[in-house]
């Protein structure tokens, strides 16, 4: 979504409140940072071709032989952007873990778009699942997880009232069990206010539909100011880093075992996620 008015807002609120970052270096990153998105795309795309020729050789085989199949929607946070490498990205982490758990082969959809927004959820992906047969179709996915909501925040025009009715449409073509977090706290942002409000929303939406809530606004609440600035996030000051995604992929994990009624698996132990593409996107800088 190339460097957006809200990333200039953020990473200037950031930095005009620590004296630490210069200018030039600030500036330099975020354009790193900003060159992530289309790096990353291609990565999730050249996967997912990968993931659905996996699925069609997958056909004739009886269900119960099948792969575990996860689909992930939603914005940048679910691409990876700010991780160090796409493979750090929260639903790479959760997969790799839900793989080691179960011990049984795990395959990934990544259909989410940086810069998305409910309106892209509801009109873009998930006619893309049901294009692809997720939905009513053939390959049925055994898990769902959507994460939207931060760049409605931003968005003017966007009512907190039509972001819930959007969301309450999405959710009831999800399949039973998907797992859907709120927004992260916008910290100092003038936003926070209403990024409460959405996310209250979101909470009062999945409460009235078969998914479960991953709360990662109570965690990214948890952290004091510095912290969870500094060291949860990437360089733009807006999308989590790789410790940060880790942290989420725990919560996405806790969420999926209690809705399974078995313990959690440790995001941290599992080992590194193996995309299915010869193209596998790292950061030009460490966080």
């Amino acid at each position: 979504m190339g460097i957006s008015k809200r990333a200039w807002q953020v990473a200037g609120a950031a930095a005009g409140g620590a004296s630490l970052f210069g200018g030039g270096l600030a500036i330099g990153r975020l354009l790193r940072l900003d060159s992530q998105r289309g790096d990353y795309r291609k990565a999730w795309e050249n996967h997912n071709l990968a993931t659905l020729d996996r699925l069609r050789e997958l056909d004739e085989h009886p269900e119960d032989e099948r792969p575990y199949l996860i689909v992930s929607l939603g914005d940048s946070s679910v691409q990876g952007v700010g991780a160090s490498r796409v493979t750090e990205s929260y639903p790479a982490r959760l997969a790799s873990s839900i793989a080691a758990q179960m011990d049984r082969e795990v395959l990934l959809l990544n259909l989410s778009l940086s810069g998305a927004t409910i309106e892209s959820v509801e009109l873009t992906q998930i006619p893309q699942m049901r294009g692809l047969g997720l939905l009513d179709g053939p390959y049925s996915p055994d898990l769902v997880t959507l994460t939207i909501g931060g760049n409605d925040v931003m968005t003017e025009d966007m009512a907190p009232g039509q972001f819930e009715e959007r969301l309450r449409r999405v959710l009831a073509v999800l399949p039973a069990d998907a797992l859907v977090s709120t927004i992260p706290s916008f910290g100092i942002m003038p936003q926070e206010s209403r990024a409460q409000d959405m996310s209250d929303r979101i909470a009062a939406a999945v409460s009235d539909s078969d998914a479960h809530p991953v709360d990662l606004r109570s965690l990214t609440q948890e952290y004091s100011l510095p912290t969870y600035t500094f060291a949860y996030h990437a360089a733009d000051f807006f999308h989590p880093n790789s410790a940060a995604y880790t942290k989420w992929a725990q919560l996405f994990a806790d969420a999926w075992a209690t809705s399974r009624r078995e313990a959690a698996p440790v995001v941290e132990d599992a080992p590194q996620w193996d995309m299915l593409s010869a193209r596998v996107a790292q950061s030009e800088y460490d966080d």
